[in-house]
């Protein structure tokens, strides 16, 4: 086997976990979806408008990155777009489904396993900071009553309350 064959299989195989962040994230914007629906009809008051509002920028951007991807060159750009756009719409989502309090904090882990699992060993350190970042800016804003925070479950205490 030849430098330029293994070259042409490394290639490859980041074309193909390039693919499968794109399935993985239509996986996840359909699971948060449904999970908010379930729950609003057991009684969470979720921010609806606002949790659709994010998920559709996660597909608008999901479409794009189809698109891109499917394209067959190597990018190396949009992975790292990505990454910055799946932070701020699970920060999102985790702001209009109750904050500190929210069923969907699992999503920043998961995002960073997988970016540690599908880009570089640069992209996971990154993605962290950056989900770091962001929930910190939402906590901090939400405490400080800069904007609106969200208790969907009546019987929760708000933890925002001194």
């Amino acid at each position: 086997m030849k430098v330029g064959d293994l070259m042409e299989l490394e290639k490859q195989e980041r074309q193909k976990r390039l693919q499968w962040s794109v399935v993985i994230r239509y996986l996840v914007i359909f699971v948060v979806v449904f999970l908010s629906w379930l729950s609003s009809q057991f009684g969470a008051a979720f921010f609806l408008p606002g949790i659709l509002f994010s998920v559709s920028l996660a597909l608008a951007f999901n479409l794009v990155l189809s698109y891109v991807y499917s394209l067959k060159k190597i990018a190396q750009f949009w992975p790292y777009l990505g990454v910055v756009t799946d932070m701020a719409v699970i920060t999102l989502v985790v702001h209009f489904t109750g904050g500190i309090t929210s069923v969907f904090l699992p999503l920043y882990l998961l995002q960073i396993v997988g970016t540690n699992v599908h880009f570089s060993r640069l992209a996971g350190p990154i993605n962290f900071f950056i989900g770091t970042s962001f929930f910190g800016a939402i906590f901090t804003l939400e405490d400080q009553g800069l904007i609106t925070h969200y208790t969907p479950f009546p019987m929760a205490p708000d933890l925002h309350q001194n």
